[in-house]
């Protein structure tokens, strides 16, 4: 995996383990290994471009975020293909105006059916959703305008008293910055038929800053059980923020200190999310 391995599990039998690799023979490279022979890879084969950073499961498709686009695949379970054989699929994002790159992402969340990500910068940047389970999947953005000096971060999704939400976290790309932060959420699915192709903007407030260090020192959020708050992290005071999901309100704060930039809560059935 060039030292930096994601992999996409399938139904506890498959997994799709990629490369990170830019150059060289193994750009774009995903091995399928099967898990009751883990001993050896399957096969192998190449997405069109490399550098993959991100991987998931939905539906019966694997998806993977390499440095142009998303490409996926329809999960091999009978392990049928071989390298030369599996179909390929790239779905493009766009062109970054700035740098005239491919856009890209970087990793994913999945709610139902429906594949989430971000991708773009200042005002190209974007929510995206894909339908894992249509017949050709396709992309859907969700436009969110990002201030220079921001960067759109990963998803999280929560089913709340019957309706669904993205909260994506607007991150400093430089420690050293002042920008205010932000916290964006979408309402995944308005009219409440699961399709999320009418999801739209909610809300942007204002959150306290991250502490940005590598992979380290992000915003970071998750829900109760029952859908009625979320709770996320402010690395740079050392805070967490407690929200009711129904009015999007802070309603509580504590101090725990020192740089808190990952959260889980546990308790009650997972059959709530």
């Amino acid at each position: 995996g060039g030292n930096h391995i994601t992999l996409a599990a399938v139904e506890n039998s498959l997994v799709y383990s990629t490369w990170i690799d830019g150059g060289g023979p193994h750009a774009g490279q995903v091995d399928v290994v099967n898990l009751k022979a883990p001993s050896e890879v399957a096969y192998s084969f190449k997405l069109p471009s490399g550098v993959i950073h991100g991987a998931t499961h939905n539906s019966g498709r694997v998806f993977f975020a390499p440095a142009d686009g998303i490409c996926w695949v329809d999960a091999d379970l009978k392990l049928q293909e071989s390298g030369e054989t599996v179909s390929v699929n790239h779905i493009p994002l766009g062109t970054d105006p700035e740098t005239d790159q491919p856009l890209r992402t970087g990793a994913f969340e999945n709610m139902r059916n429906w594949v989430l990500f971000s991708t773009g910068s200042a005002d190209k940047s974007a929510l995206c959703l894909i339908d894992a389970a249509a017949d050709s999947p396709k992309l859907i953005k969700v436009n969110i305008d990002v201030a220079d000096g921001l960067k759109l971060m990963t998803p999280k999704c929560v089913l709340s008293l019957g309706r669904r939400y993205a909260f994506l976290f607007q991150d400093r790309t430089d420690a050293d910055s002042d920008i205010p932060e932000k916290l964006t959420i979408v309402e995944l699915d308005p009219n409440r038929d699961r399709d999320f192709k009418d999801a739209r903007l909610k809300a942007t407030i204002s959150v306290g800053p991250s502490k940005v260090e590598g992979h380290h020192g992000h915003h970071a959020i998750t829900f109760d059980a029952f859908g009625r708050h979320a709770v996320f992290t402010e690395p740079g005071t050392g805070m967490l923020n407690v929200m009711a999901l129904p009015s999007m309100r802070i309603v509580a704060r504590f101090r725990v200190g020192g740089v808190p930039h990952a959260i889980q809560a546990v308790g009650a059935s997972e059959h709530f999310h």
